[in-house]
């Protein structure tokens, strides 16, 4: 399950993480940070309601805990504060079930998987 832009597009568009300071040193996740995390949940919770009918249907179909990822915009480019980034990073790990990854992340993982093969 993912959460993002549309694989199309040559280049991910830049997406703000956190968008008002609610106090001095707390920021809220921006309405497309939450609106993902909220979809992919969504998804989620649909996909272990209709789990005993997808096996049903499909024997092959097997999810004992199922995890959701969002993929959204570039560490690099957001240029954080540390009291943003410590924000950020409090949001995307509270949650059991949903990883947050950005883009730069993604690519960064896959370069590590890669690299080895050449």
């Amino acid at each position: 399950m993912v959460a993002t832009s549309p694989w199309s597009r040559s280049r991910p568009r830049r997406q703000n993480f956190l968008v008002r300071k609610n106090t001095e040193v707390v920021y809220s996740p921006s309405g497309e940070l939450a609106g993902s995390t909220v979809q992919v949940m969504e998804y989620r919770h649909s996909l272990i309601s209709n789990l005993p009918g997808l096996a049903f249907q499909t024997p092959n179909v097997r999810a004992t805990h199922p995890a959701g990822v969002v993929i959204i915009g570039n560490l690099e480019e957001e240029n954080m504060k540390e009291d943003q980034r410590r924000s950020f990073e409090l949001y995307r790990s509270s949650f059991r079930d949903l990883r947050i990854l950005t883009y730069d992340e993604l690519f960064a993982g896959i370069r590590n998987l890669v690299e080895p093969l050449n």
